[in-house]
């Protein structure tokens, strides 16, 4: 009976986890943002971006300083089609987590390692937690654990950066 009730809290913690990560995506996504920057370095636009969304920026000054320059006039669009737009043509890529748009450059396919993640889901006792989801987050990636509370997953590195 109990193993049951830890089963069910855990299948509940783990769509409220995917539901609020689903609702701040979405959010990042709806925010909307203008952008008019005429032959600036492509730094000096993620700064003006930064004031306009309210959003934190983390980059690395030396892989954005080689981005190049752009013109841009963007009025009310979303967050995520300006920085598309702004990083095309360019070696950068970002993602949003939370509050945080981090740049970063695009990775290419033979950059990345498998690597395999495993280990054992276990409750407040120490006891395996047999069923239980695991999921990495910000992916479709994911698997169930065994009779004994062990999983393992194969992946690249860069998803877990």
């Amino acid at each position: 009976m109990k193993s049951s009730t830890n089963r069910q809290c855990l299948k509940t913690l783990a769509s409220v986890i995917a539901f609020s990560a689903f609702s701040l995506s979405l959010w990042a996504q709806q925010a909307n943002v203008s952008l008019e920057v005429n032959d600036v370095q492509v730094e000096q636009a993620l700064l003006k971006l930064r004031k306009e969304s309210g959003y934190k920026f983390l980059f690395n000054h030396e892989e954005v300083k080689h981005a190049g320059r752009k013109t841009l006039n963007i009025k009310n669009s979303s967050l995520t089609k300006v920085l598309d737009t702004l990083l095309e043509g360019t070696n950068l890529t970002y993602r949003i987590e939370n509050n945080v748009v981090v740049i970063m450059p695009v990775q290419k396919a033979d950059d990345k390692k498998n690597v395999r993640i495993q280990g054992t889901v276990v409750d407040k006792n120490d006891n395996p937690l047999p069923g239980a989801s695991v999921v990495i987050p910000g992916t479709r990636k994911g698997t169930v654990t065994d009779i004994d509370g062990k999983f393992a997953l194969e992946t690249t590195d860069d998803v877990t950066r």
